[in-house]
């Protein structure tokens, strides 16, 4: 059961992080660091996702489930996969000076888009658990 509120916890704190970070570039752009608390939040956020994950998994092979085995966990793996995925667009923004424009708009909808998959994550994983 200790791997079960080590995941929830993480994954509730990487979304709080991650909505952060996009409140920091939605709202607080004209301010000096924000760039920084961007990218702080950000990769905690991403983090956390991933530490949860860790526990998620951990947690069902400590059962003897399977995995990829209900609509929440292919939610999860999605969510990974854009967690991993916005970041990546974020620095290659700043690496691949030809191309930042494009990768901006790409980092900004798929920041948008992790946001809602978080979301709805979090929501099937509160059913699945029985708590809503």
């Amino acid at each position: 059961m200790t791997a079960f509120y080590a995941h929830a916890g993480l994954v509730v704190a990487a979304f709080g992080l991650a909505a952060a970070g996009g409140a920091v570039a939605r709202f607080a752009r004209t301010r000096r660091g924000w760039l920084t608390g961007h990218r702080r939040l950000g990769l905690g956020g991403a983090g956390a996702t991933w530490l949860g994950a860790a526990f998620a998994v951990a947690m069902v092979a400590g059962a003897g489930g399977g995995h990829l085995s209900s609509p929440h966990t292919w939610l999860g793996l999605a969510t990974l996969v854009s967690a991993l995925l916005t970041p990546v667009l974020g620095q290659a923004s700043f690496r691949i000076r030809g191309k930042a424009a494009l990768l901006r708009t790409i980092h900004r909808w798929s920041g948008r888009t992790t946001l809602v998959l978080m979301a709805v994550t979090l929501a099937t994983g509160l059913i699945a658990a029985g708590i809503v």
